[in-house]
């Protein structure tokens, strides 16, 4: 009671908050929380697609690279990405401004980088139609030659197992259609959410 009396009349005692917890409403919080998760889904996927480079990707093939998506790009992507979901987590949790302006700004880059991949991937997609059949390719490829012994060349017999004409498909053409675009729409979804976010 003592304590109490200290206190003029008309004040009311609040605890020492953040710098923007009294701006952390209910909408607000929902909107963070559910950025989050879209967020980890949209890693999810991108994470499911960045193993199957990894796998798919021998870098190389007689000392020549076919992938179209570049090392350094793929792993700004991801470590952009996997880091901005950190720095998003920590904000919501301790309430600071500062830090969720920084998520923009990573989303920004994350977003960039995401885009410059689609534009690349998409020829990939167009490449990894159908192929002919063997017999087919072989025609393709072989017939072009004179008729002989040295024409009969079976396709092991090709350095690289190659056949001539057919450029060889990079290790990104194995991404599942369905699952890139759901990556894409997850993460325009994410960025929308946090920015929503971020200006209420």
């Amino acid at each position: 009671m003592a304590e109490n009396n200290l206190i003029p009349m008309g004040w009311t005692h609040k605890p020492h908050l953040p710098v923007i917890a009294g701006s952390l409403t209910g909408r607000v919080k929902i909107m963070a929380v559910a950025a989050l998760v879209t967020w980890i889904l949209t890693a999810g996927l991108g994470l499911y697609m960045f193993a199957i480079w990894l796998i798919e990707d021998d870098g190389s093939e007689d000392g020549r690279s076919y992938r179209r998506l570049r090392a350094p790009v793929v792993f700004g992507h991801a470590g952009l990405a996997v880091a901005g979901l950190g720095v998003w987590f920590v904000s919501i949790y301790v309430h600071l401004n500062i830090l969720g302006w920084i998520t923009v700004l990573i989303l920004a880059v994350v977003a960039t980088l995401g885009v410059f991949m689609f534009t690349r991937w998409i020829p990939v997609h167009q490449m990894a139609s159908p192929r002919p059949a063997l017999p087919a390719r072989q025609e393709i490829g072989l017939g072009s030659r004179r008729s002989g012994a040295d024409s009969a060349a079976a396709p092991e017999d090709i350095p690289g197992g190659l056949i001539p004409g057919i450029e060889p498909l990079p290790a990104e053409h194995n991404f599942p259609l369905p699952v890139v675009l759901l990556h894409g729409v997850l993460a325009v979804t994410t960025i929308t959410l946090v920015i929503t976010a971020m200006i209420l």
